[in-house]
């Protein structure tokens, strides 16, 4: 009864001051937590493993009021609600009838190993042709009918190391792992990499020895490379099953399904139909004309079309479904994927979702994700600087708090608070612009100062600046993550100074120009008008298909502004003797050199090199003579003097170079055109 005296206020004060930094890793599941019927707040929170005063102020931000009683009975929707709020999953135990699901089954292996290949023919459908350059680009799914007429889902996830966040995913909401391992290539990086992922969720391993039909394929040679990085196949005792397949001559593809159903009917996949949705976030892109649009998958329960859902910092009612054929459809149900239109704005790819009864609950659920995000993008940028205050709470207050009489406290406490909070609001906001990868609609100047505000320092410093938008957010993130490995690996400051999904508007082409950024897109048209804009400004735009080309033109534009120039060698030469000239009154020092490569010429660059080492350079020859003859060039096997203009630290033994300094050819082309279809190739 004690919190029914406590504000929301001061429920959110209270927490503020004692707030700890965040967990970073949002959508991973701590743990699962059993529930039944009836449960109150006080009950659910020990069962979730949290404070009271937690989960009462995660209750009143969902359902509104400013306070609520421990021995509430929740209702089954909010329970859920809450238990996802602090990252876990509810398991019922008085529930309706449980039916048996289909599997949801991830193909994962090396790149060019026959995943997409091995896809096509389980649906028998040309999916290597709408794929650019043979590589998949974002997480897909769909239904397959095996041969004794139950379903199987499979998601595709690309198998290249850019896309290594997106397999993750993939992993962590399937229930079984077909690991496509080339019969000829055997096990690869990418290969170890996948497996690695399946061990850390737990989730069971089927291989698929592809390509067996080649004549070089070795089965025994790649099954033993399995065993050494730790999958015991059935065949040697083990319990992980393996088939050898070739997807393009569709060799025992049936034998892949049975394991599969085989394997999912030991696992006991069941869950309950009749219910509110639950499920994932497969990918999700926005549409010119329709607004955002998300790819989904149902775990639990059926998702239909009218149904309110909440879906990690986005919300909406669904107004239309589609399956992977294109049709409209009404409903998806157990391990069923589908595109939704209706949320209001795009969630993240792997983001929970869930339906709720009105769109109140899941703007008020949105919000609080949103909140949640945001304190962990502030705390992540500040945890080098966030220190642990403890309060002092005096006599006084001591006694006020055990009278129940929390009010002067918290006054106070809002008072000290004031000026953090406020900072960290602002802070929020400028963040937002680019972690959150929303489409900003503050005015043009106003957007160009809260990128300055936020890169102050990097935009000081020499380096490369980025615009990036993409197609959708898996996209986006691959492309991001590759260019973070580039800026490690060059060692050169590399900022992405705007990164979202859609189009290139209009407040692009004018940052652009403003921080000298070239836009860099994956999978976007470029309006005719946009480009125009961007010509009269001089403003780079390249659109590219596959990720590669991205990566490979901004190698080249590092390449134009870091090495732009090379030094082209014409002679070297040996200093043999140091002379002392009188000239008037100045004494100078002369060197006799004899030239052993190439041709010294005076007009260009001198070095000189010491032990191996440059320790002058960038010198000028102040004269060159052959036997006391004025000379323009000498050549191999010739002796001559030189006197240097303002170094006279020559020895004995140091090497002479004559040298000068060229541009390189631009490397980067600014076509200003989209790749064309033909053009792209697999690399």
């Amino acid at each position: 009864m004690f919190l029914k005296a406590i504000s929301r206020f001061s429920i959110s004060a209270c927490r503020s001051y004692f707030k700890k930094q965040p967990k970073l890793n949002l959508h991973k599941i701590k743990k699962y937590v059993q529930v039944s019927k009836d449960l109150t707040l006080e009950h659910l929170a020990l069962k979730i493993g949290v404070s009271t005063l937690d989960l009462t102020e995660a209750y009143l931000e969902i359902e509104g009021g400013t306070s609520v009683d421990c021995d509430i009975l929740l209702s089954q929707e909010t329970t859920e609600i809450l238990i996802n709020e602090f990252n876990c999953l509810p398991v019922w135990l008085e529930q309706e009838e449980k039916v048996f699901r289909p599997p949801v089954v991830t193909i994962m292996g090396h790149v060019d190993h026959g995943k997409t290949t091995l896809l096509d023919c389980l649906r028998n459908s040309s999916i290597c042709a709408t794929e650019y350059g043979g590589i998949t680009q974002s997480i897909g799914a769909f239904s397959v009918k095996a041969s004794d007429g139950q379903n199987i889902t499979f998601i595709d996830t690309p198998g290249h190391l850019a896309f290594s966040d997106m397999r993750a995913r993939g992993a962590e909401i399937t229930d079984i792992i077909v690991l496509v391992v080339c019969a000829v290539e055997g096990v690869q990086p990418q290969t170890v990499e996948c497996i690695e992922h399946a061990k850390s969720w737990e989730v069971p391993i089927i291989v698929a020895l592809n390509k067996v039909d080649l004549s070089a394929a070795e089965v025994e040679r790649v099954e033993m490379q399995l065993l050494k990085v730790g999958l015991e196949l059935d065949k040697f005792g083990g319990d992980v099953l393996h088939v050898p397949i070739s997807a393009k001559k569709k060799i025992n593809i049936e034998k892949l399904e049975e394991a599969i159903l085989f394997k999912s009917e030991l696992m006991e996949l069941k869950d309950v139909r009749d219910v509110m949705a639950r499920g994932y976030v497969l990918e999700s892109r926005f549409l010119e004309g329709r607004g955002s649009l998300c790819s989904v998958i149902v775990k639990r329960g059926t998702l239909k079309v009218g149904d309110c859902i909440a879906a990690g910092g986005s919300y909406g009612t669904v107004k239309k479904l589609i399956n992977e054929n294109g049709k409209d459809i009404k409903s998806i149900s157990l391990s069923e994927a589908a595109e939704l239109i209706g949320l209001k704005s795009l969630p993240r790819s792997g983001d929970r979702f869930m339906a709720v009864h009105s769109l109140d609950k899941a703007r008020s659920v949105a919000e609080r994700k949103i909140s949640e995000r945001s304190r962990a993008a502030y705390y992540e940028s500040k945890s080098k600087e966030v220190k642990v205050v403890i309060p002092s709470i005096t006599y006084d207050e001591r006694q006020q708090i055990r009278n129940r009489n929390i009010a002067p406290l918290v006054k106070r406490l809002k008072e000290e608070l004031e000026d953090v909070e406020t900072g960290v609001k602002s802070s929020f906001e400028v963040k937002s612009l680019n972690q959150m990868h929303k489409k900003s609609e503050k005015p043009i100047q106003e957007q160009i100062d809260m990128i300055s505000e936020l890169f102050q320092e990097k935009l000081e410093a020499d380096g490369l600046r980025l615009i990036l938008k993409a197609h959708n957010f898996g996209m986006l993130e691959a492309v991001e993550k590759s260019i973070k490995q580039i800026e490690f690996t060059r060692k050169i400051p590399i900022t992405i100074i705007k990164s979202e999904v859609g189009n290139i508007s209009l407040e692009d082409v004018k940052i652009s120009e403003e921080f000298d950024a070239p836009i860099f897109c994956m999978n976007i048209k470029i309006d005719k008008t946009i480009m125009s804009k961007a010509i009269k400004a001089n403003v780079p735009i390249k659109s590219h298909k596959i990720i590669y080309h991205l990566l490979d033109d901004i190698e080249k534009i590092i390449k134009d502004k870091f090495e732009s120039k090379t030094e082209v060698i014409h002679g070297k030469a040996l200093v043999k003797n140091i002379f002392i000239v009188t000239q008037g009154k100045v004494k100078t020092k002369v060197a006799g050199i004899e030239v052993i490569d190439g041709t010294l010429i005076k007009r260009m660059l001198f070095k000189v090199s010491r032990k191996d080492e440059v320790i002058a350079s960038e010198l000028r020859a102040e004269s060159l003579k052959i036997h006391k003859e004025n000379a323009k060039e000498v050549k191999k096997g010739m002796e001559c003097g030189i006197m240097l203009e303002s170094f006279e630290e020559l020895k004995e033994g140091d090497i002479l170079t004559s040298y000068e300094v060229k541009d390189l050819p631009k490397l980067f082309k600014n076509e200003r055109v989209e790749i064309q279809d033909f053009e792209v190739k697999d690399k």
